[in-house]
């Protein structure tokens, strides 16, 4: 029988200061980063869906992959993206299940997770993600990154702001949703999609319209 957990730690252990086998170690951690999310979502309690989803988030978040001389920049971008990932839905949980999800600003809940989401988020270089092949993928191509790709066929630029725009939205940052969701409708493979661009903008108007209510609104 195969044991993910024995097999963790052992592969950790021959792999740990190994140059050459890093990439190799980051990605069998996704792959039982993944196994523990779904070991996760079908746990019948509460507290043992929790204790899987830590697991998942302390495999994961171990591995500093942007030191990593050996791994291509796009996977670097896409696992940290996955790290930033598994720790909100770990937060959003611990927010939940604390009772702190109004408490905004306070150490509770899922708010170290949070701070470890902001930290991951500054080792995502904007400008990558500009390129056009890390915006939208479309067609067949989209269809078979998809297939490889625990996240579905969203690529590497929606994925980072959809999580930062929940970032913001978590800390009432709304200027940053703001500023996020523009982004968004900026790039031009939203604006070329007459469908993509009307969702985006009912997305962005409500939270610009909250944007400017805070503003004024202040004491």
């Amino acid at each position: 029988m195969f044991y993910p957990g024995r097999f963790s730690g052992c592969y950790s252990k021959c792999t740990l200061n190994q140059i050459f086998l890093e990439t190799p170690r980051a990605r069998v951690t996704l792959k039982l980063t993944h196994y523990y999310e779904s070991l996760a979502g079908s746990a019948p309690d509460p507290a043992k869906s929790r204790e899987h989803l830590q697991k998942a988030t302390d495999l994961i978040s171990e591995l500093q992959v942007e030191t990593y001389s050996s791994m291509e920049r796009r996977e670097k971008t896409e696992f940290i993206l996955e790290q930033m990932r598994i720790l909100i839905a770990l937060a959003q949980v611990k927010d939940i299940e604390d009772g702190v999800s109004e408490k905004k600003g306070t150490m509770g809940g899922g708010e170290a997770e949070w701070v470890k989401v902001r930290v991951a988020s500054r080792k995502i270089n904007e400008s990558f993600l500009k390129e056009e092949a890390n915006e939208v993928r479309r067609g067949q191509r989209a269809q078979a990154h998809a297939r490889r790709s625990h996240g579905g066929m969203q690529d590497l630029k929606m994925k980072f702001y959809k999580m930062m725009i929940e970032y913001a939205l978590k800390h009432d940052a709304y200027l940053d949703v703001a500023k996020y969701y523009h982004t968004v409708w900026e790039t031009p493979s939203v604006k070329a999609d007459e469908k993509v661009r009307g969702r985006e903008v009912r997305h962005e108007t409500p939270r610009l319209e909250g944007t400017q209510a805070q503003h004024y609104c202040r004491p």
